[in-house]
């Protein structure tokens, strides 16, 4: 086959492939625009039923006015009716304003004629006042002073009562010690002592320093066991002064009623001796 030939064939495959992309391309944009077509038309009746939809929207806004203004109307007239009305009213009200000024001008008169009578009157009240204020003053003067006296007689009968509970209370103590006191020295004629039997103390004890170990209240009194007993030479009546170790204070005297080996059990007596506590020092000497 020759170069021509082959060359031809090939050109012919050209134009035989653009032929077909071209038929192609046709075919895609006649169906674009039947597409385009169909669409436009629909576009176009849509279109078309809203201008007839506002077509009624209109005429039902030309009813509407049409009655709005009718109503209006109506309501005008009744207005200017009422307005001539209040018209008539009102000159009937001025009448009665023009007779109640006539009525006004005679009380006008009656009044200045009575502010000469309420003048005289009201310096007689204030004289009343003045003298109304001094009585006042002068009665809460009373008041005061009265008050002051019942406070008094208040405050002395509360001490009185006080006085009276404080020496029932103190007979009550004399009794109870004198009670005391009895048993005591009968319990000590038993074992062959005397109540005026001293006690050691002072430079016969011997210089000793120990601690409560614990605390109890029977039937009003106080008592205590101590950390020192018959090793460290304690006896029976000795007195041992209980501190405070936090402030060095004197709290209660502790005198020894009973000795064991290692502790002793006594009572306590003394101005704060409901102060005392476990582990608080006691010293045979200050």
């Amino acid at each position: 086959m020759s170069v021509m030939t082959k060359l031809f064939v090939v050109l012919l495959i050209i134009c035989s492939l653009l032929l077909t992309a071209a038929t192609v391309v046709f075919v895609n944009r006649t169906e674009d625009f039947h597409k385009y077509a169909v669409g436009a038309e629909t576009r176009m009746l849509d279109a078309q039923r809203g201008k007839e939809a506002a077509q009624r929207d209109a005429d039902a806004a030309r009813s509407r006015e049409i009655e709005a203004i009718t109503t209006a109307n109506g309501k005008v007239s009744d207005l200017m009716a009422r307005v001539q009305q209040m018209t008539q009213d009102l000159a009937a009200k001025d009448a009665q304003v023009n007779d109640l000024n006539a009525k006004l001008a005679v009380a006008q008169a009656t009044i200045t004629d009575q502010a000469g009578g309420l003048k005289t009157m009201g310096q007689n009240v204030a004289d009343v006042t003045k003298q109304n204020n001094a009585l006042t003053a002068e009665s809460d003067k009373l008041r005061v002073t009265n008050a002051e006296i019942v406070g008094a007689n208040t405050d002395f009968s509360k001490r009185l009562e006080e006085a009276e509970r404080e020496r029932r209370f103190l007979d009550e103590q004399l009794n109870q010690a004198k009670s005391e006191l009895a048993k005591a020295t009968g319990v000590l004629q038993e074992k062959g002592l005397t109540i005026n039997q001293p006690r050691k103390t002072g430079a016969s004890m011997p210089d000793l320093q120990g601690v409560i170990r614990s605390v109890k209240t029977d039937e009003g009194r106080t008592y205590a066991t101590i950390s020192l007993g018959s090793q460290q030479k304690v006896e029976k009546g000795m007195e041992f002064s209980v501190i405070d170790q936090n402030d060095q204070t004197f709290l209660a005297k502790f005198i020894v009623d009973s000795v064991n080996p290692d502790s002793a059990f006594g009572r306590l007596e003394g101005p704060r001796v409901q102060n005392v506590r476990q582990d608080n020092v006691v010293l045979s000497r200050l």
